[in-house]
């Protein structure tokens, strides 16, 4: 968990500083080389070109570093994490899936497990706004 903080961190002081200009330039910063496997960044090249690696790109050979240049700019990274994020606030953790050959019955109860876990979202952010929310009188 502290990690994800870190990373949230180095992501939000990267968003601000292209939100103020100062960081003109797509670039990727060293140390966010340390929060990703070689899987995760596979998957954000495959995100980056649209779901294919392009045929002149041999990712075995590729080290680490090779990869993270291939992705070129941080905001990849940012986007990924955050709908991995997303996925881990909205459901728990694992994201369900609705399954084709379920049944009429399993795919109302998936569903409503799903509404069941966004309202919960929603009421929980609702409830943290509140309460930042000074009281007038």
């Amino acid at each position: 968990m502290k990690n994800n903080e870190n990373l949230m961190k180095h992501f939000a002081s990267v968003l601000r500083a292209r939100a103020l200009g100062t960081q003109k330039a797509p670039s990727i910063s060293d140390k966010v080389a340390i929060y990703f496997s070689r899987k995760e960044l596979i998957e954000i090249i495959k995100s980056r070109f649209g779901g294919t690696i392009p045929k002149e790109y041999n990712l075995i050979e590729m080290e680490n570093q090779e990869l993270i240049s291939l992705i070129g700019d941080e905001l990849f990274m940012i986007s990924y994490m955050t709908g991995k994020w997303s996925k881990e606030i909205s459901f728990g953790g694992d994201s369900p899936q609705i399954n084709k050959n379920e049944s009429p019955t399993q795919k109302k109860e998936l569903l409503s497990k799903m509404d069941t876990a966004i309202e919960k979202s929603v009421n929980k952010e609702a409830k943290t706004s509140n309460k930042r929310t000074p009281k007038s009188n």
